[in-house]
């Protein structure tokens, strides 16, 4: 009989976790998205509690302004060297 109520107990519990982080990732997503509209670089890491263990989440968004820079940079020193 404990065995059957621990049973119910943890299909219970496992089944609230499950409820609760599909609404910590759909806040996530959302979350995630606001920061897409900003132009800065960003990385987020979250962890979610599921039926069946953990979910970790990691999105990182990187302007790569700084390599395209130094790329321009660099075309401009061959064009003005080899122009000659």
């Amino acid at each position: 009989m404990e065995v059957l109520i621990e049973a119910e107990k943890n299909e219970r519990d496992a089944i609230l976790r499950h409820d609760a982080s599909g609404i910590e990732m759909v806040k996530h997503v959302a979350f995630t998205k606001e920061h897409e509209k900003m132009k800065a670089d960003f990385t987020i890491t979250t962890s979610f509690k599921t039926a069946t263990g953990e979910t970790n989440v990691k999105v990182t968004k990187n302007n790569n302004t700084v390599i395209i820079v130094i790329a321009v940079v660099i075309a401009v020193i061959f064009f003005a060297l080899f122009s000659k």
